[in-house]
C-alpha cells in the first residue's frame, strides 16, 4: 500500500461479483475538483486478450483501454476523474495472464504515482 500526506493513495483490493480488482483511492488534499489520471497498460505477446477498465464506486465505466494490436507496446488514456474510489480491473480473455513479465499497469497523476504493477499469469483478472 502507498500512502503518503497530500500524494495518491492505493486503497483495499475489492472483489466485484465478476472480476477481482484494485481499489484506488484518488484524492486531492480537502478539494472538490476532478483530478487527470494517466492510466496506461503495456502488453504482452498477445494485445489482444487484454482490456482494462477504470470504474467509479457505482461501477460506470470511466476509462477503458481495449481493442489491442500491438505486442509489449504500452497504451495510455488520460481522463478527468472524481476523488474517491475507483476499481481497476484487467482481464485476459485467454485466461493465462501475461506471462511473459512484460505485461504492466500504472496509474499516474501530477501528484506522483498511483500503482505500477508488473503482470504476469494471473490468469482471467488482474488481482493484487
Amino acid at each position: 500500500e502507498l500512502e503518503r500526506t497530500g500524494q495518491p493513495t492505493l486503497g483495499n483490493v475489492v472483489a466485484p461479483t465478476e472480476a477481482t480488482s484494485t481499489a484506488v483511492n484518488i484524492n486531492c488534499n480537502a478539494c472538490e475538483r476532478k483530478v487527470e489520471v494517466e492510466v496506461c497498460l503495456r502488453t504482452d505477446n498477445y494485445p489482444a486478450e487484454s482490456t482494462l477498465r477504470v470504474e467509479n464506486d457505482d461501477g460506470n465505466v470511466r476509462l477503458e483501454i481495449k481493442d489491442l494490436t500491438k505486442a509489449d507496446k504500452k497504451y495510455c488514456k488520460t481522463k478527468m476523474l472524481c476523488p474517491g474510489k475507483h476499481d481497476v480491473i484487467v482481464k485476459d480473455a485467454n485466461c493465462d495472464g501475461m506471462g511473459n513479465s512484460s505485461g504492466k499497469v500504472t496509474i499516474s497523476s501530477r501528484m506522483g504515482k498511483i500503482l505500477d504493477k508488473t503482470l504476469t499469469n494471473f490468469g482471467c483478472t488482474y488481482e493484487k
